[in-house]
């Protein structure tokens, strides 16, 4: 069987009844009807054609919001998803900032306790500037900067 879904579009095969119920409104969407008129005609070739003469019991168009209720989840969706990443990474910041904290804690520790009470004015100072916070101390204790802290030293 050959469906066309609205006047002047071109003819494709049809292999369900669900398709000859189903037509295409004046907004573009597929709205299912109730019943069709389905004739069938036979040529003198012995040719069996069939169409959809009328489809009636179509449902009243739905409401702008409930057309569109995928658009609008869809887009809830992206903006749960550019939220969650944005807090994600923010913690991965909070983490990582600390972990800074803690090595230098160390490092100061290790090399200058006298300047221990300074960390918390420098971190506020070098925000976003820790490598150059970081070459400073280097050049001037003469030592590399901790990476990570060893296994034995239990602050974090």
């Amino acid at each position: 069987m050959l469906v066309q879904h609205f006047l002047g579009a071109s003819w494709r095969p049809c292999f369900s009844l669900l398709e000859v119920l189903t037509v295409v409104d004046e907004n573009g969407e597929t709205q299912l009807g109730e019943t069709a008129i389905v004739v069938f005609e036979i040529d003198k070739n012995g040719l069996l054609t069939a169409y959809v003469e009328k489809v009636s019991g179509l449902p009243a168009p739905r409401p702008f919001w409930r057309r569109r209720w995928r658009l609008l989840l869809g887009l809830l969706f992206v903006a749960f998803l550019v939220v969650g990443s944005l807090l994600a990474q923010y913690h991965q910041q909070v983490v990582w900032r600390k972990d800074f904290q803690k090595r230098l804690e160390h490092f100061m520790e290790t090399h200058n306790p006298a300047k221990f009470s300074e960390i918390p004015q420098w971190m506020e100072t070098y925000n976003g500037k820790e490598d150059l916070l970081v070459r400073r101390l280097e050049k001037k204790y003469k030592t590399r900067f901790p990476q990570q802290l060893h296994a034995g030293h239990t602050d974090l």
